[in-house]
């Protein structure tokens, strides 16, 4: 086991070198003598488990590395400790499903991603577990059906997008479940005659 030191003693690296380069396991340190990260290295490149640390000495990261490269499930924390989000990382970009946590540890958010892009559905949620949204992406760009729901889990909303703006059919309902409007829109631009803004002309 090496070590390596600042110029006032502070150990700033710790770990074994083979043929001059990194091998096996190994730690790094903060200026102030804090553990930054704990992982391992084979051939000088970092290469399985590995923790990352903030400067307060909480768990900020569990990740995985494979030959250098940013490959396998990543896991991010809040300062709480509670899981913020989690995934697989493949040459440092998301790819797969991942799982988004607010800090009280409930689910609020989870979908899937392409070569580091958003891609298929996605769905938020409230903290009660029900359904916030339901979009659909393409190249992290909204395209394709789209719901938005109340708290209580009845719909809101429903209608489609297309390269990030509301396109085609719409309709928008009440907590009640019964139809508010209806119409269409262009280019993320209501278009015509609304079914429930039509009779609120005639009433008014």
């Amino acid at each position: 086991m090496e070590q390596i030191y600042a110029d006032d003693g502070t150990l700033l690296y710790e770990g074994e070198f083979k043929s001059k380069k990194r091998s096996g396991p190994s730690k790094t340190f903060y200026p102030d003598g804090t553990l930054m990260l704990e992982g391992s290295y084979s051939n000088g490149k970092r290469d399985g488990a590995a923790k990352i640390y903030a400067e307060d000495a909480k768990l900020v990261i569990e990740c995985c590395f494979d030959d250098g490269a940013e490959t396998g499930g990543w896991k991010y924390y809040h300062p709480n400790g509670k899981v913020s989000r989690q995934g697989y990382l493949k040459n440092g970009k998301e790819e797969g499903e991942w799982f988004f946590f607010d800090e009280d540890g409930n689910l609020s958010e989870k979908g899937n991603y392409k070569n580091g892009q958003k891609h298929g559905e996605w769905v938020e949620y409230y903290t009660n577990s029900n359904r916030k949204k339901v979009l659909n992406y393409k190249k992290s760009i909204i395209d394709g059906d789209a719901k938005f729901y109340y708290q209580h889990g009845a719909i809101k909303e429903e209608g489609s997008y297309k390269n990030g703006q509301e396109s085609g059919a719409w309709k928008e309902y009440f907590e009640s479940g019964e139809l508010n409007s209806s119409g269409e829109y262009r280019n993320g631009k209501k278009i015509g005659i609304w079914s429930g803004e039509e009779l609120e002309k005639i009433i008014s």
